[in-house]
């Protein structure tokens, strides 16, 4: 007689299904949840590609069209009595055309497209051509068409700092969203190790090879993914062109800087470095000359400072440094190196170009802010500038006076000119 199964024998059958079952049933949702992760982690990566490179296009159209807006008041200013206006109306067809190409990237409709609309037709309802006739309108109407060019300068340079921040916070919430949605698909796929491991031991069963084909694939994708998260953070926050940082990551790094010195009663220094002789450069050999120079200067830059401090790009011909924990002397060390090696030919498509540079030092003062600081570096940098160029001056208290008085002069200038052009209205009505 063959004996009875156990009495506990079907119990603990029933157990080890229910138990296969719940497992079985918690991993399916997991990795449901895992592969939407993975799908909305993609389309919020596709998402932030495309509003890069969008928002990259439209702040460098606005860059050009505000290049070619100093450019048309650079020849305006040049135009004397009797000269042929030829060059300002080539100038003016150049910003004409970069700005109508700069609308066609904002949407249309939006604030931007009509903004860009309503400089365009500012300038295309001036009379330009009225600029070669004799008389004494011609200084009233050379000014007004100083005026205008500055207000236009003005808008898109508006236009151009709107869009640069929202570039970059667009780019750091992305980031931020991104980081979120990663550390939760890392919950789920430890969640998923462990249910796999639980479901080895108590059901011994020979997928063993699959389950670890699948974790393999899931540190892949996360390590892909990781690496497409600091790729976007570098082009955040780095120039494309020199590799060196931008100006959002050299205020961070400076406003860290004093920080540290209010803490520990250290020092840092900002340090404003323009190129003179690029523009020369660009508009003789071609943007891309202009390109392959900046590049050569960044590189000389570099071996000026340590390996602590933050050389920057902050557009254009401009770079900056931050000095933490580094003296006057120090700063003034760097200075002098940076006006050596850019002093020295260049060579730029198989051209031997020259080009010097005017620096402005600011030191950590009564300073509330990192911007405050470089606008203290900036004003130093002109002084430079005026004094001679290729060399360098560190910022003093005066400075910041002059810098006013030359601006509120320029106000003066040109209310008087407002007001000689009112007075010529009332006289020709």
């Amino acid at each position: 007689m063959t004996a009875p199964d156990p009495l506990g024998a079907p119990t603990r059958r029933g157990w080890q299904r229910a138990a296969q079952l719940i497992l079985i049933l918690t991993v399916v949702g997991a990795t449901v949840g895992i592969v939407g992760l993975v799908v909305q982690n993609g389309v919020l990566i596709g998402r932030m590609t495309t509003d890069f490179s969008t928002a990259q296009g439209r702040a460098t159209n606005l860059s050009n069209s505000q290049r070619e807006a100093l450019r048309l008041l650079y020849q305006v200013t040049r135009l004397k009595h009797g000269d042929d206006p030829g060059a300002v109306e080539i100038r003016r067809g150049l910003l004409l055309r970069q700005l109508s190409v700069t609308t066609l990237v904002f949407p249309a409709g939006s604030a931007e497209a009509t903004e860009l609309a309503g400089i365009e037709y500012s300038l295309r309802r001036f009379p330009w051509t009225r600029l070669d006739e004799p008389g004494p309108d011609q200084a009233v109407l050379q000014g007004t068409a100083m005026e205008l060019v500055l207000q236009v300068e003005v808008r898109v340079k508006s236009l151009y700092d709107e869009q640069e921040k929202y570039f970059y916070q667009a780019t750091i919430h992305s980031l931020e969203a991104k980081r979120d949605s990663q550390n939760l698909l890392i919950l789920l796929v430890s969640l998923v190790i462990v249910l796999g491991l639980c479901w080895l031991i108590l059901l011994r069963r020979r997928t063993r090879s699959r389950l670890a084909r699948a974790y393999r694939a899931l540190v892949a994708e996360m390590a892909d993914r990781r690496a497409l998260q600091d790729q976007l953070s570098h082009q955040a926050f780095h120039d494309a062109l020199t590799g060196l940082p931008n100006r959002a990551l050299f205020l961070r790094r400076l406003e860290e800087g004093l920080q540290d010195a209010w803490r520990t009663g250290g020092s840092v220094s900002a340090v404003l470095i323009d190129l003179d002789g690029f523009k020369t450069v660009n508009d003789t050999l071609g943007h891309a000359a202009g390109d392959e120079l900046l590049e050569r200067a960044a590189e000389r830059l570099r071996g000026c400072v340590r390996e602590g401090d933050t050389m920057a790009r902050l557009g254009g011909d401009e770079f900056a440094v931050v000095l933490p924990d580094g003296d006057a002397a120090y700063a003034v060390a760097v200075s002098r190196r940076a006006v050596d090696t850019l002093g020295r030919p260049i060579r730029v498509q198989g051209v031997d170009v020259t080009v010097s540079a005017s620096i402005g030092i600011a030191h950590l003062g009564e300073h509330r802010s990192a911007e405050e600081l470089l606008r203290d570096a900036d004003i130093a940098m002109y002084e430079a500038k005026r004094g001679g160029k290729a060399r360098h001056e560190v910022f003093r208290p005066e400075m910041r006076d002059r810098a006013a008085l030359a601006r509120r002069s320029w106000l003066e200038q040109q209310r008087g000119r407002a007001g000689e052009l009112e007075d010529s209205d009332r006289r020709t009505a």
